[in-house]
């Protein structure tokens, strides 16, 4: 027994040896990637995230070893520069979105020149670290090929050692998917078994597998056998829940019927702006007016996902969540949706849609036909009089609006997309009239809100021209921000923008994100501020039921905001799974999203209060919209739910 055991331990040293350089390389990359780990705080189970890391590595590069040599060695630095790639570019976008990179999101890699600049903010010169180990290993890789020059054993030309080197190769992934699959079985048995269902809705894999890890799930979710749930059942539970939804009161119902509808959506504008003043001066002086002159709603979330200003759209137009990962205007254009114009479409309304962009990013050319918008009016059907950052300035682009709306017959709705206030946030010196003391803040934060201000002077110009073409009054106006501001802006920054000298606590940096939403009724027959909770879901139901909108005709998850009693927003993106705001309370979701390691603050003291103080019926609310949303979108479910007939 012991000449055998000493065999298999030799055969094992043998084999070891004869793949050191398969096991050298990979095991650089495994104390990048646990690295990786640390820097994105996704922390885990040590073991198990680095043994399943090697074994991913191993099944993806294993097969190298039956190559020639030379071309071997050169295969594993490009495996190596492969895998750095990807951990970079995983960086990179976790600095911006809080998560690695969804595979859905690939199908948005065509628009990364237009986002280039953003793009430069996010990167640190301590990103070459990522490079650091080919410094080890090309040195290395070069003395190994010298050696093996003459050593008849590495001969890739003899039909033996191919032989050999292909058992080898088949051990080594035959060994490394029985590991994964045991990982998987133990996920699964300890998380449950939607765990990898749900992958983009909690960190679970990630943690437990590694980021490798979770990008092979991602690829099987995508393209493997994942079949989605289609059976009549959920279909009759949506029904009975907009049936019991719809039975919200209607106060207010029909005050703007048959008025025009101007939307105008503000480019990262954040509601701590609003009446904030710097070296004396307002930031938005006409937003502030306007405020006066509206029903104000000042707790206000957005609820965006990945897919940015076109979530905020999307779901301010459908009262349907973001997706989990990509965007439902680039993955889902072709579905029947159900919108707010196109309810007006319906009812003798003109939709109009304008923008100071290209019209295919974010496939907004493909998409606004479905949500009921008879006209696009992007850059290319724009004077360029007057460009700045990415397109046609605000200023111009409401000008071109007010002309185009003023000769309109019949009602219209015209929807305005804002540009000017996009990050990296720089306008001409010209155009900055803030009093900001250099080295006050840093010069993306002093940009920001230099850009803002100059937003909040163009929307000053497109009220004054409303009102001089006597338009204002016939219009039901809403004005709304679509998201927080990207790029390198720290809450600490903002909270010495602020003045406040009380701690700055997670859920404080949540509250930071809430948007602005004003409603302006036509005559201003109604105003004051509502310190109601809602979100970007909210919209729909809100405006509809102002414009005397049949609910019978609409699905939505949100809930008037004039008529709601209870506020609620619930968040899938850019913080804790799990977490979603009231009223009363703020809960940030726990580790893999769960309610029982969350945390609960009451938002009128800031401080953590006892755990049932956030009801565990609000988390398991926001749990069962986003899976329902997902399915309404992912089986094109609406025509179903609502009888319409399919595009």
């Amino acid at each position: 027994m012991s000449v055998n055991r000493q065999s298999m331990w030799q055969k094992i040293w043998a084999f070891s040896k004869a793949n050191r350089d398969l096991f050298f390389f990979n095991a650089f990359l495994v104390v990048k990637l646990a690295a990786l780990q640390t820097v994105l705080g996704l922390g885990g189970e040590t073991l198990g995230v680095v043994l399943s890391t090697f074994c991913v590595l191993l099944l993806l590069s294993g097969w190298l070893v039956m190559l020639p040599f030379v071309v071997r060695f050169i295969g594993l630095l490009l495996f190596d520069l492969l895998i750095t790639f990807v951990m970079f570019a995983d960086l990179v976008y976790f600095r911006n979105f809080l998560n690695v990179i969804p595979l859905p999101m690939l199908s948005q890699t065509n628009q990364v020149d237009n986002v280039a600049d953003n793009l430069l903010t996010l990167i640190s010169l301590q990103d070459l670290l990522l490079l650091s180990d080919l410094l080890f290993l090309v040195p290395y890789a070069l003395v190994a090929i010298r050696n093996a020059r003459y050593d008849h054993q590495k001969n890739w030309k003899s039909a033996h050692s191919f032989k050999k080197r292909a058992i080898h190769a088949t051990v080594v992934m035959t060994v490394s998917v029985s590991v994964l699959t045991a990982n998987v079985w133990s996920t699964v048995q300890a998380e449950g078994k939607d765990v990898f269902q749900n992958l983009y809705s909690n960190d679970t894999v990630l943690r437990q597998m590694g980021v490798l890890g979770y990008h092979m799930a991602d690829l099987y979710k995508n393209y493997g056998n994942d079949e989605l749930d289609t059976s009549g059942d959920k279909v009759a539970e949506l029904r009975r829940y907009i049936e019991l939804h719809r039975m919200q009161p209607q106060k207010m119902h029909g005050i703007a019927k048959g008025k025009n509808v101007l939307m105008v959506q503000l480019e990262s504008l954040q509601g701590y702006l609003i009446n904030s003043k710097i070296g004396g001066k307002e930031v938005t002086p006409n937003l502030n007016k306007l405020v006066k002159d509206s029903l104000y709603f000042d707790n206000y979330f957005t609820q965006i996902g990945v897919g940015i200003t076109s979530d905020a759209e999307f779901m301010t137009l459908n009262s349907l969540h973001a997706l989990p990962a990509g965007s439902a205007y680039v993955l889902k254009p072709q579905n029947t949706y159900q919108s707010l114009p196109k309810l007006l479409k319906d009812a003798g309304y003109s939709t109009y849609v304008f923008h100071g962009y290209k019209p295919e990013f974010y496939n907004r050319k493909g998409m606004y036909p479905g949500e009921g918008f008879d006209h696009f009016i992007s850059q290319n059907e724009m004077k360029k009089d007057q460009l700045i950052g990415w397109g046609v300035s605000d200023e111009s682009m409401y000008r071109q609006a007010v002309q185009k709306m003023k000769a309109q017959k019949g009602p219209w709705l015209a929807n305005l997309i804002s540009l000017t206030g996009h990050s990296t946030y720089e306008i001409p010196d010209s155009l900055k009239e803030l009093n900001i003391p250099a080295g006050k803040f840093t010069k993306m934060f002093t940009d920001y809100l230099h850009a803002q201000h100059y937003a909040d002077q163009a929307l000053g110009k497109l009220l004054a021209a409303l009102k001089k073409e006597k338009m204002l009054d016939d219009t039901l106006l809403v004005v709304y921000g679509d998201h927080f501001a990207f790029g390198n802006i720290k809450a600490q920054e903002v909270w010495k923008f602020l003045e406040r000298s009380d701690p700055l606590d997670y859920h404080k940096t949540l509250e930071l994100r809430k948007v602005p939403l004003l409603i302006r009724l036509p005559g201003k027959e109604q105003t004051g501020v509502k310190h109601i909770t809602g979100g970007q879901i909210d919209f729909y139901p809100t405006v509809a039921n102002l414009l005397g909108l049949d609910r019978r005709k609409m699905f939505y998850f949100g809930q008037d905001l004039l008529n709601a009693t209870n506020g609620y927003a619930a968040f899938r993106h850019y913080t804790d799974q799990g977490t979603f705001v009231t009223d009363d309370v703020f809960f940030i979701g726990g580790k893999h999203g769960t309610y029982e390691q969350g945390k609960c603050y009451d938002r009128k003291t800031g401080r953590q209060t006892e755990l049932s103080a956030c009801r565990i019926e609000d988390y398991q609310r926001g749990k069962w919209e986003f899976g329902m949303s997902d399915f309404i979108i992912e089986t094109n479910a609406l025509p179903s739910l609502l009888g319409i007939p399919s595009r």
